[in-house]
């Protein structure tokens, strides 16, 4: 079988949808899929990953682009026809013939990209959690927890096309399958692959005022971006480990009780290991899921990056340490390796 992944990351879109991508790709390839990345030179991209993987890529553009707007429509970075095009172009390089599968994973990308796509592959997969476009697929992805989710996108999608969704289908690495949970006094700071350099100072500040600083440790992970060198001088003073990376990320969380960070992948990956989170929006898409998990006691949300204060840190987490912090647990039912049996049936 023969997949094409176009995915992009970068400072302002972040490293969340290369991620979960990169995890359905291992997924696949285990079962023999030929998997092509295809990501736009952006700055700030971390599509060397891709490669470090072992997996096939294709980088659109000789120069890097930069991306300024926060709109979720422009990242591109280039008109949608001439990124469908080089996209196309990539893949019968590449394979010599269509791909089996094209899957996207970009808010930018919408029906009239796919029309385009569709001259490169046989079918269309989407991954998306915005549900405020069209798509011309025929496999639609979105692992966010909705009451409603089949409504989000009726009118979005061509009858044929199957959607999976809830958290059910949330991309996690095998590592996570594996890992007994055994929280120790632990508790983390990780605000994405985006820079949100502002916000996780604020965080190292409010944890280090908070009850919690005197008997819990403290591990952050470290944004991306400028100002890294300040945040891990401020975790120095405040006694706290800084990490650039963390490459067994699952062996953390089971050593962890908290995380005080964003919305994103990252919240299955907590859930599905028990770990409770005190959780800031850092992107429009992230509020609503935050909200409903919230309402319904799996997490605790704080709102979104700009309206959370420090001192709103630390009144949640001195409630936490008082235990007058609820979380109800919640069992995602994770699907293992569901994605190539679902590719070879749709």
């Amino acid at each position: 079988m023969k997949v094409a992944i176009r995915v992009d990351s970068s400072q302002v879109i972040g490293t969340g949808h290369l991620a979960r991508c990169m995890t359905f790709a291992t997924q696949i390839a285990r079962h023999g899929a030929q998997v092509l990345f295809i990501c736009r030179n952006l700055q700030g991209h971390v599509a060397d990953l891709v490669s470090a993987k072992s997996f096939h890529l294709t980088l659109l553009g000789d120069e890097p682009v930069e991306i300024k707007s926060r709109v979720e429509s422009d990242w591109l970075a280039v008109p949608v026809n001439q990124d469908a095009g080089e996209t196309t172009n990539a893949i019968t390089h590449h394979f010599g013939t269509a791909a089996d599968w094209l899957i996207t994973d970009h808010y930018s990308i919408d029906a009239s990209w796919h029309t385009c796509g569709r001259n490169a592959a046989n079918k269309i997969m989407v991954i998306d959690d915005l549900a405020n476009r069209p798509h011309d697929c025929d496999l639609l992805l979105d692992c966010n927890f909705f009451a409603e989710p089949e409504s989000r996108y009726r009118s979005l999608v061509p009858s044929h096309a199957r959607m999976l969704l809830g958290p059910a289908y949330a991309p996690l690495r095998e590592e996570f399958f594996s890992q007994k949970t055994n929280p120790e006094k632990r508790v983390m700071l990780y605000f994405g692959g985006s820079d949100t350099g502002e916000l996780l100072e604020k965080a190292i500040n409010a944890v280090a005022a908070s009850d919690l600083a005197n008997t819990y440790e403290v591990d952050v992970l470290l944004s991306r971006g400028s100002g890294r060198e300040e945040q891990a001088a401020l975790c120095t003073r405040h006694g706290f480990k800084a990490y650039s990376s963390i490459d067994d990320m699952a062996g953390h969380l089971t050593r962890t009780e908290l995380v005080l960070g964003a919305g994103g992948i990252s919240i299955w990956e907590r859930l599905h290991l028990g770990v409770k989170s005190i959780l800031v929006s850092i992107a429009a898409n992230q509020e609503q899921p935050l909200k409903e998990l919230a309402y319904a006691g799996y997490v605790h949300y704080l709102g979104k990056s700009d309206e959370v204060s420090e001192q709103k840190m630390i009144d949640a987490l001195n409630a936490f340490m008082d235990a007058s912090l609820e979380f109800t647990p919640y069992d995602i039912s994770a699907k293992r390796d569901f994605l190539w049996e679902q590719l070879q049936s749709a």
